[in-house]
């Protein structure tokens, strides 16, 4: 295919396709190629001439050449796949999409570009794809932690995790004080309230002591990408979070149960709550759910945020502490 045949020219036919692969609609104009990899237009020109009798798994030329016309350069593509996603695929990377809009929002803006590109390769080439998914898609961020300082920091987890390679970094605890220095397996990145957090079994310890990890208050991160670790084989990352929220207290689980207005209650029942027991309707037409859960911080303010909309019957210690902190804030609101 190259005359030259030696290594320099291999690594450059592979940064060729790579470089069409992931451009915007898989074409880059041939003038372009020749100027970033240093050869003559020409050279670029036999080069995909060799590869285009080179096909891939489905039969599809790596690479060819698009000739140009008048105004128009010379382009070399890589074809589309058509067909190849079934809906369910399809289905997964929307949401996928819809997601990395909101670390797009906080700064990590080459994720949401990255991820149009998959979509509309996946779907197959559509010219009006990428307009349709500038809307098609949308995450609504609530109070969301900004990521746009820390682009290392997220590197090296997503890294971290992917290839399993051990971490070191600088963690500050929530308010600020002295930054202190972690030694930790990224288990899994965890998604959760607008924020993103790392879950890793931290160095050093004789138990398995899996912690989690706010990536915001990370710093100095340094990957040791010689120190690998295995992930137990029965890992599973929601054993290691609270029934409703990301911790998990040292409680054993216990049963709830709260009284909401009809109108709230109808609302609640849209959704599903982890330990679910039951759903009834008491005379006065309130709605009761009943659940066995771990009573969490996360669980308190989860029954405050309805206000008068809900009323805790049990546990008799978590009513009296959400009535302990409404009385708090009604001394509060009646101070001038």
């Amino acid at each position: 295919m190259a005359t030259e045949g030696d290594y320099r020219t291999a690594v450059l036919i592979m940064e060729l396709v790579r470089m069409v692969r992931q451009a915007p609609y898989r074409k880059v104009p041939v003038n372009t190629l020749a100027e970033k990899l240093g050869v003559h237009r020409r050279t670029i020109r036999r080069w995909v001439n060799g590869l285009e009798r080179i096909s891939d798994e489905d039969g599809l030329p790596i690479v060819e050449l698009e000739p140009g016309r008048p105004r128009q350069p010379a382009m070399v593509k890589a074809p589309f796949k058509r067909g190849t996603a079934t809906a369910a695929e399809l289905r997964a990377l929307a949401l996928g999409l819809a997601s990395t809009r909101y670390l797009a929002a906080t700064g990590a803006t080459d994720l949401e570009e990255h991820a149009e590109r998959l979509l509309a390769r996946l779907g197959g080439h559509d010219p009006d794809a990428r307009s349709r998914l500038a809307s098609a898609f949308h995450y609504i961020p609530f109070g969301a932690k900004s990521y746009a300082g820390h682009p290392d920091e997220i590197d090296a987890v997503f890294s971290g995790v992917l290839f399993r390679h051990t971490l070191e970094f600088d963690y500050r605890r929530p308010g600020g004080g002295e930054p202190f220095r972690v030694s930790a397996e990224p288990w899994s990145l965890v998604f959760y309230r607008d924020a993103l957090y790392m879950l890793g079994r931290r160095l050093h310890y004789k138990d398995v002591v899996l912690r989690t990890y706010a990536i915001d208050r990370m710093s100095n991160v340094q990957p040791d990408r010689n120190a690998r670790f295995e992930v137990p084989e029965d890992f599973d990352p929601s054993d290691h979070f609270g029934d409703l929220g990301l911790w998990k207290p040292p409680q054993p689980r216990e049963r709830l149960e709260v009284l909401f207005t009809p109108r709230e209650g109808a609302l609640a029942r849209e959704r599903q709550w982890p330990g679910l027991v039951e759903w009834s309707i008491d005379d006065d037409g309130r709605h009761r759910l009943v659940l066995d859960i771990r009573i969490s911080p996360e669980v308190e303010a989860w029954l405050l945020s309805y206000g008068p909309s809900v009323e805790v019957v049990g546990p008799p210690r978590l009513r009296a502490l959400i009535a302990a902190r409404v009385a708090s804030m009604n001394v509060l609101y009646q101070a001038p």
